[in-house]
């Protein structure tokens, strides 16, 4: 869909903001991955691939030692083969669900907010994640606070697109 000259708020898709109701990691998988597929975002064999991915290599990051007041995030992905476009997948959790540290996968803690990776391209996947970080360490804390208590998707995408890096 797009490289990664591309500004930080061209990686997302208004209709690929969600915002996810569920009491575990493997039912935030399942509703998401429902989700992609029907938006036609990922192919056959994402969902088990993706649980498979993140119990070998956990993607959880903790926020305390940047602010917190934010909730610890997690950035699942999965191989190139399983994503039909590049863009971040911001998904709003109602009820933290416990996640492993992608530095300490024997360490957990609970995450409030996804940033799905979906790519095409195998190179471009540290960049992703590099981008997700200077989101949040590039825009002010308290407006970071407001956003991580958005629940509207509509809202949620309109801030990150007028936020951009």
């Amino acid at each position: 869909m797009m490289g990664m000259g591309s500004a930080f708020g061209e990686l997302f898709l208004r209709d690929a903001v969600y915002v996810i109701d569920a009491q575990s990691q493997e039912e935030v998988f399942d509703q998401l991955g429902e989700r992609l597929m029907a938006a036609g975002l990922v192919r056959e064999g994402y969902l088990s691939h993706v649980k498979r991915r993140e119990a070998t290599y956990p993607t959880g990051l903790s926020m305390a030692p940047v602010d917190p007041r934010f909730p610890n995030i997690a950035v699942p992905h999965t191989e190139t083969e399983y994503s039909t476009c590049t863009c971040l997948v911001p998904v709003k959790l109602v009820n933290p669900v416990t996640w492993h540290d992608m530095i300490d996968v024997d360490r957990t803690f609970e995450v409030g907010f996804l940033f799905a990776i979906l790519n095409v391209d195998k190179s471009s996947e540290a960049g992703l994640l590099a981008v997700v970080m200077d989101f949040i360490n590039s825009n002010d804390p308290d407006e970071l606070v407001d956003f991580f208590a958005l629940d509207d998707p509509g809202r949620i995408y309109d801030f990150l697109v007028s936020h951009s890096v």
